[in-house]
């Protein structure tokens, strides 16, 4: 195996490469695994510089026309509002063949060909792109009243997951229990069982890693989460924020999809209550794995523990959370609530956004360690300029995701992060890490991202509710 071709390996089947062992993924010297990461670095700049249109500008507008270390890379990053960066008349205005013109200027796909001229709704674009193409577009909960469309593929998501039982089965440094086969749990979501957002588009990798069939992937909702609905959701609440809900308008094509959304809302209460049913009958002491933003997990604990069900699970099940609390306020005890609940002692955290397919782990010392396939960098928040990747820094969290081979993996996130570049962590881990409390700028600075995706299912009531009294 060729050196590329191994560093190649290690950013698309990281699983793989690892030979499925969480130890052996943090066990590389920083050296060796930015030897490798540069390498991979250089092949995506030379192999997508001609083929992503908005990738051959940047590269043209700062004259970055070779990668000879990591570094210099960070000026062709792109930034965080670059998925967004459509007109917005394009969704008012249902002209989907102009967002496929938008979009093409991101992907090494052809896409500007596909007849998308019928389509009325977001739901039915994405679900053309769908069938005609390669792309399997993610989307953002779109909660600040703009929808961040993703390029994304099947792989980019398969390559998120396969990750997840090496990372949050296992505990570093003590024994391999995954060697690549599915476990077979019953999986278990409090949410709609599909969706086009790009978390809802994991699920069925997800069922495919831990579940390895249908019969064991119990979601609160068996539906479909519509994408015009939480579009709708976000411009709601956006208007509210500001003060100004009359400016929210909505199109006939979604209010020709009012009497659905109205039967959706009055099946919630019914398929909510056979949810906890199914669980706490047929799961009750059962090996799951669950995963949800925490605020909704915490939310469905404290509803079980006031139904009077605790120690719900087998204690050796996988439970993963993240989100953040992302403007809610969480009880000082949520872990305790949580734990009671389920009966799962170890609760596995992750940090990570739509753009960079990965979730980093966190040790029990509260560090995030980030996985070897996403190149990180801490930037200055006002100039961009990189900050030094020694010590400890702080500053807008930047992310190259190596896996990417359709569009391109640079990202410069909204928030603020402090990293660890050498000193070693308690846990044994080797490699950067990211301390645990993150915060958006625009939270800092009372922006709008405090309306934001840990309250999805909210606002989602809340834009049935304002549609039906229209």
């Amino acid at each position: 195996m060729t050196e590329l071709k191994a560093a190649l390996t290690l950013c698309e089947r990281p699983d793989e490469y690892f030979s499925f062992s969480v130890t052996n993924m943090f066990s590389l010297e920083r050296e060796d695994l930015e030897d490798m990461q540069l390498k991979v670095l250089q092949a995506r700049h030379e192999q997508l510089r001609e083929k992503i249109p908005v990738l051959s500008n940047l590269i043209k507008g700062t004259g970055v026309d070779s990668i000879e270390k990591l570094e210099d890379v960070v000026p062709l990053l792109f930034k965080h509002t670059m998925y967004k960066s459509y007109p917005p008349s394009l969704l008012e205005r249902n002209r989907f063949e102009s967002l496929n013109q938008w979009l093409n200027k991101l992907t090494t796909h052809d896409i500007t060909g596909v007849d998308v001229s019928g389509c009325e709704s977001i739901d039915q674009w994405i679900d053309v792109l769908d069938k005609e193409t390669p792309l399997r577009i993610g989307h953002s909960s779109g909660t600040t009243g703009v929808v961040s469309f993703l390029p994304l593929e099947g792989e980019d998501y398969r390559r998120n997951v396969c990750a997840w039982p090496v990372t949050f089965m296992q505990e570093f440094g003590g024994p391999q229990i995954y060697d690549g086969t599915c476990p077979k749990l019953h999986c278990v979501d409090f949410n709609y069982r599909h969706s086009r957002r790009t978390s809802g588009r994991l699920t069925n990798y997800i069922r495919d890693y831990f579940g390895g069939s249908e019969e064991r992937y119990h979601a609160a909702y068996p539906g479909t989460m519509s994408s015009d609905l939480l579009y709708l959701a976000g411009k709601i609440r956006a208007a509210q924020a500001k003060g100004n809900i009359d400016s929210v308008n909505v199109g006939p094509a979604l209010l020709a999809r009012k009497e659905e959304f109205a039967r959706l809302y009055e099946n919630e209460k019914a398929m909510r209550k056979a949810f906890f049913e199914r669980i706490t009958g047929e799961l009750a002491g059962q090996r799951v794995f669950i995963t949800s933003i925490m605020t909704l997990l915490y939310e469905h604990a404290k509803e079980g523990l006031e139904k009077g069900f605790s120690n719900l699970f087998s204690p050796d099940s996988v439970l993963f959370t993240g989100g953040g609390a992302k403007g809610m306020v969480l009880a000082a005890d949520w872990k305790d609530t949580v734990r009671e609940f389920t009966g799962i002692k170890r609760i596995g955290m992750g940090y990570g956004m739509s753009e960079v397919m990965a979730l980093h782990p966190m040790c029990d010392h509260d560090h995030y360690h980030i996985l070897p396939f996403v190149l990180p960098f801490a930037l200055d928040p006002d100039t961009g300029e990189m900050l030094p990747r020694t010590g400890e820094t702080t500053g807008r969290a930047a992310f190259f995701d190596l896996g990417c081979s359709n569009r391109w993996g640079g990202f410069i996130s909204g928030d603020e992060i402090t990293v660890n570049w050498d000193e070693p962590c308690p846990c044994g881990m080797k490699g950067a890490y990211i301390l645990g409390d993150i915060e958006r700028y625009s939270e800092k600075q009372g922006g709008d991202d405090k309306i934001n995706c840990a309250m999805t299912a909210k606002a989602q009531d809340e834009a049935l509710e304002f549609l039906l009294d229209l």
